[in-house]
């Protein structure tokens, strides 16, 4: 008849032994590159992937209205510079420096009021972006759309996102379309919203 209760003891020594001759083995390597979880860990906390950043009603991926500049930057981790033909600092845009330009950050007096999609694949957190249809746009937002005229464009619509909870009672998110389809996007803090023609 076999004696099982020895076997235990003999199992216990083989992995004591197993998990000593491996911890000989992954050691070395560890302490051979002591910066490989600095650099793991530095780029977890840090990298934003702004492309597929997605569009809120009061921010865009890591970035919210009301923050400054440099604060966006931090969140980011990217760098902005600000846009040509704006001569005062009550309202100004500013992009990345490099990398995608699809998207421009409104800031009015020293924070940001907004944001302005221009072109690419972004998208809102509801999957409306650039090229999406009104017929999309009223299927992911409902009754809380409302359908103005485009100020210029006789076919188009400025399609308005107005939400219903009292703490984003300050917000709009407005789709400016063709009239099929939507070829801009802009959300933010009111008033900003609503200019027309960027700061006016």
């Amino acid at each position: 008849m076999t004696n099982h209760r020895s076997t235990p003891t003999v199992g216990a020594s083989a992995i004591l032994l197993a998990s000593f001759s491996a911890l000989l083995l992954i050691a070395p390597s560890s302490m051979g590159n002591p910066q490989a979880q600095d650099d793991n860990h530095t780029a977890s906390e840090t990298f934003v992937d702004w492309q597929g950043a997605k569009v809120g009603l009061n921010a865009l991926g890591p970035i919210q209205v009301g923050m400054t500049v440099a604060e966006a930057q931090q969140a980011s981790g990217l760098t902005f510079k600000r846009e040509a033909n704006y001569d005062t600092d009550e309202c100004y845009y500013v992009a990345p420096a490099s990398g995608p330009t699809d998207v421009g950050l409104m800031v009015t007096n020293g924070v940001i009021a907004r944001f302005d999609v221009w072109e690419g694949s972004r998208t809102t957190l509801s999957g409306i972006g650039i090229g999406s249809t009104e017929a999309q746009i009223k299927q992911a937002y409902g009754n809380k759309v409302s359908v103005e005229r485009h100020h210029y464009d006789e076919n188009g619509h400025y399609m308005v996102y107005t939400p219903t909870d009292d703490a984003d009672a300050q917000y709009r998110m407005i789709f400016e379309t063709d009239g099929k389809k939507v070829i801009g996007i802009r959300t933010g803090k009111l008033p900003e919203a609503f200019y027309v023609e960027g700061c006016s």
